[in-house]
């Protein structure tokens, strides 16, 4: 009977992809779902600056291949200091919570504009020049 019950939990627990980690291959998915969320934590003025810099360090994409130094869509560089894990982080809704939470510490520190968010996102990045050059076409 015990068995029985476990077994019957297990299959009524949810598997980790939810609705919306199923949706990552549709980029309008994401999109949104990076814009509620900057909305609902940041402010909606931050969301076409977020969009840019989701776009730029990772084309879109919740798990990116290849950096293994940063996490998820945003690619943040330790998103345990924002109280996710790394694995999590390479989720959409884990790398999208890790790289608002990156944004807002950034907002914390000053950064009022795009300009500045881009700068303070970037910061302590190897590939910086790159990614510079990226932001620079981005804000014109």
């Amino acid at each position: 009977m015990k068995f029985l019950t476990i077994l019957v939990a297990l299959a009524a627990t949810p598997t980790a992809a939810t609705a919306s980690e199923t949706d990552v291959a549709n980029p309008d998915a994401v999109r949104s779902m990076i814009s509620a969320k900057v909305s609902s934590e940041i402010g909606a003025q931050w969301v076409p600056t977020a969009l840019k810099i989701a776009q730029i360090e990772s084309r879109m994409q919740c798990n990116p291949r290849g950096n293994t130094r940063h996490h998820g869509i945003f690619q943040v560089g330790d998103p345990a200091r924002f109280g996710i894990s790394p694995s999590a982080a390479h989720t959409c809704s884990g790398g999208i919570a890790a790289g608002v939470a990156h944004m807002a510490s950034c907002i914390r520190m000053g950064a009022n504009n795009a300009r500045r968010m881009m700068i303070c996102h970037n910061a302590g990045n190897p590939f910086a020049r790159r990614v510079e050059r990226a932001y620079r076409i981005a804000l014109r």
